[in-house]
């Protein structure tokens, strides 16, 4: 992905291009979740029909912790 702007440690995020042809579209439904790891890209804060409030939880583990 083309870097748009630079890795914010302070922000903890990166943002890239939109590229429509190299990504997959996931509808989450109430009751369904999905796991990003840290070499995939996401588009947060997109709705399908009507904004509706969303609880967001985000866990980070050190990625070293999960190679073991």
């Amino acid at each position: 992905l083309a870097v748009t702007q630079e890795y914010d440690a302070k922000k903890d995020c990166a943002f890239y291009a939109y590229n429509p042809a190299g990504g997959t579209i996931l509808t989450l439904t109430p009751g369904v979740f999905a796991v990003f790891f840290p070499n995939e890209g996401h588009m947060p804060c997109l709705a399908v029909g009507s904004p509706a409030t969303v609880k967001k939880v985000v866990v980070k583990i050190k990625a070293d912790s999960a190679r073991r």
